[in-house]
């Protein structure tokens, strides 16, 4: 939720969704410490992984949304970029934000060894053609 004022200054709607994110994370960790669940475990693995995915495309290959794409008429959108983002989109990637990603992916690996074990290989098997995806759609030039 840190980041929320820098990212809502640039558009509300990347603010909302940082705190949104955040609020998610904090009930979700208390609904862990109180009664996990194989669907809470799932919602958390979900979620942390798109939001892993959101920040992987944003420092790729820029959003599809938001006024660095072209969406300036939008609603509450402004023309500036945010600070660490180039004229694209694509935002440089920092050591804090690298922080949180290998936080969540940490969090994602732990949550996995909790599900069921049919939903436990899915999830791997899931994750690991999503990870060979990335990385070829990396060589062959389509993610920045």
């Amino acid at each position: 939720m840190a980041v929320a004022p820098a990212h809502g200054e640039e558009w509300w709607v990347f603010g909302a969704f940082f705190v949104l994110v955040g609020c998610f994370q904090l009930g979700f960790a208390a609904q862990m410490l109180r009664r996990p669940t194989w669907s809470a475990v799932l919602a958390g693995v979900l979620v942390n992984l798109s939001v892993v995915l959101v920040w992987v495309a944003s420092r790729t290959t820029g959003l599809p949304i938001g006024p660095a794409s072209g969406g300036d008429s939008l609603p509450g959108a402004h023309s500036h970029t945010h600070a660490a983002a180039d004229a694209s989109g694509i935002e440089a990637v920092g050591p804090a934000d690298l922080a949180a990603t290998a936080a969540e992916l940490t969090v994602v690996c732990l949550l996995v060894t909790l599900l069921p074990s049919r939903l436990r290989r899915t999830a791997v098997n899931l994750m690991l053609v999503t990870a060979a995806s990335m990385w070829v759609l990396r060589l062959v030039g389509a993610l920045g």
